[in-house]
């Protein structure tokens, strides 16, 4: 029982693309692409603003560390 592999592929598809991109990855960013696949069954970014940051902050990290690995 339980979900498939790839279940969230499309949402981690948008989270990767923003850590691949030139902008910084803030709350609003990532509540952006949470709300477009959620909106209508979770209010996670409501209840738990400072999860969003948390997880802005880590994938902001990400695309600091590949743009200074030279990382295609």
């Amino acid at each position: 029982m339980g979900s498939p592999e790839d279940e969230y592929d499309p949402e981690v598809g948008d989270l990767t693309t923003l850590v691949c991109g030139e902008e910084e990855i803030t709350a609003n960013t990532v509540g952006s692409v949470w709300n477009r696949w959620f909106n209508d069954v979770s209010d996670w970014c409501t209840r738990q603003p400072e999860q969003v940051s948390e997880i802005a902050d880590a994938l902001e990290r990400l695309r600091d560390r590949r743009q200074r690995s030279d990382l295609p």
